[in-house]
């Protein structure tokens, strides 16, 4: 469906006013509102993968006239449009899980196992011990991420596949930074996610000088995962550039020549010469988290993209669109034990 469906000649096709489903863009979208019968869009319901980009093999096949990605034969494609300065997408090479596809509008619970069933040495004949493994949960709520961009003339205009992913991309990653920075560093207070940074529960390392932590800080940052069972070989930290900068600038010890953060192999950085750090500015100054981050997770709901496209906003005159994504997401630390912060 990536290929096939195209926003641009969506925005095309409604700034020209033809809202009656014309279009294939148009009936796509319809067509997708039908089927959610409890729910009426604010504008528009993309289908799900509207926002992934274009393949290359769905270029080439562009060029030859083929149909695939829709464009007109002999459509002429530029290598590539400049993306916008963004913080690092750190969740995903943190591994982060995401769970989609959630039914429902209603909050939701996902269950987390506490404490595990032991094993128990018994002698020849004895009666095995009860041992349940204990549960909890956490719960997720559908909250409304929104991203909002202007869509100029010179670009609704385009019909190269690189236009199209740009567009793409762009309205996706700026839902994408909305969920990052919220399960690192949100508030937990109105419709803020409890980010990992201010989640009761996760380990706690108080730095005697704050935003300058000590190597050993930094081995007890790591141990207060490690010792809560985190698995130590997936324990990563977290840190903003200032952080960052702070680290490489640090030495080890007077004689070692050595600095905090060092880069050790062509995978990345690593602190203290025990885990590797991701740099994002998603990461408040002055806090350093670690931890095993398979154990948190972003939540998509089983709704569809929404999208409002005006075409009568503030760049109306010029010919170009404002246009405002919805996305309904949630982010959570579920074992909380598995993560520290540093401040």
């Amino acid at each position: 469906m990536s290929s096939q469906f195209s926003i641009l000649r969506l925005l095309r096709d409604v700034q020209a006013r033809g809202a009656q489903g014309k279009s294939d863009e148009l009936r796509a979208c319809v067509a997708r509102a039908a089927t959610f019968r409890d729910r009426v869009p604010r504008g528009y319901f993309l289908p799900a993968d509207a926002l992934d980009p274009i393949e290359t093999r769905d270029i080439d096949l562009a060029l030859q006239g083929g149909t695939p990605a829709g464009y007109a034969p002999g459509t002429v494609v530029a290598s590539s449009l400049s993306p916008a300065l963004r913080p690092r997408r750190w969740s995903i090479e943190a591994g982060v899980v995401e769970v989609s596809g959630l039914e429902g509008n209603g909050e939701i619970v996902l269950p987390v196992e506490t404490t595990e069933a032991a094993g128990t040495w018994i002698g020849d004949g004895a009666s095995a011990p009860e041992a349940e493994p204990g549960t909890s949960g956490v719960a997720v709520s559908p909250r409304t991420v929104t991203a909002w961009s202007r869509i100029t003339r010179g670009m609704l205009m385009q019909s190269s596949v690189s236009a199209e992913n740009w567009v793409r991309s762009h309205l996706q990653a700026s839902c994408d930074d909305a969920v990052d920075r919220a399960l690192l560093a949100g508030s937990g207070l109105a419709d803020d996610p409890m980010g990992i940074v201010n989640t009761p529960g996760v380990g706690s390392v108080q730095f005697a000088t704050s935003g300058q932590p000590t190597r050993a800080e930094l081995v007890s940052l790591f141990s207060a995962a490690a010792k809560a069972d985190a698995d130590p070989r997936r324990i990563t930290f977290v840190a903003g550039p200032t952080m960052a900068e702070t680290l490489r600038e640090t030495s080890v010890d007077i004689s070692s020549g050595r600095f905090l953060l060092e880069r050790e192999s062509i995978e990345g950085d690593v602190v203290a010469k025990t885990a590797p750090l991701i740099e994002t500015s998603h990461c408040p100054d002055g806090v350093v988290v670690a931890g095993d981050f398979t154990q948190a997770v972003c939540a998509k709901w089983a709704d569809p993209l929404d999208i409002i496209v005006n075409p009568f906003g503030a760049v109306a005159m010029g010919g170009g669109v404002d246009v405002h994504v919805f996305l309904t997401a949630d982010a959570a630390a579920c074992q909380r034990k598995a993560f520290a912060v540093g401040r």
